[in-house]
């Protein structure tokens, strides 16, 4: 039985600033295009390597992670998301400087300064 005037409704969770996880994806999208450009380009010295793939494959799993930042409701959520964030840039970036990447590891240093802006942004309104 409903009683009129009462709601039952859970506390609405404060919406967070989204500007880290903005430069992530950002980041992200512009070294999978430096590294997609070299793979496929002759003579690039990474031309058809698997780290190539793997590299882009991480980069990718980038970008849906900052996609997945963006529409996080829940705290758990986003810690997640945080945590696996923080682990894809640096190893992203490491493999990237294996091969010989400098852009592209410019580009996941930006990401990863989009990291840390999202780990440590408050929520908006506060």
């Amino acid at each position: 039985m409903v009683t009129p005037g009462i709601t039952h409704s859970r506390p609405a969770l404060r919406p967070r600033r989204l500007t880290g996880a903005t430069i992530l994806m950002l980041g992200a999208v512009i070294a999978l295009s430096v590294t997609t450009y070299r793979y496929f380009t002759p003579l690039s010295g990474i031309t058809g390597a698997g780290g190539a793939l793997v590299v882009m494959l991480a980069q990718f799993a980038l970008i849906m992670a900052a996609a997945a930042l963006i529409v996080a409701q829940g705290p758990t959520a986003r810690r997640a998301l945080l945590i696996l964030s923080w682990l894809g840039v640096i190893l992203t970036l490491v493999g990237t400087l294996f091969l010989h990447g400098w852009i592209s590891g410019a580009f996941l240093v930006l990401a990863g300064v989009g990291v840390v802006m999202q780990t440590f942004s408050e929520p908006r309104g506060a």
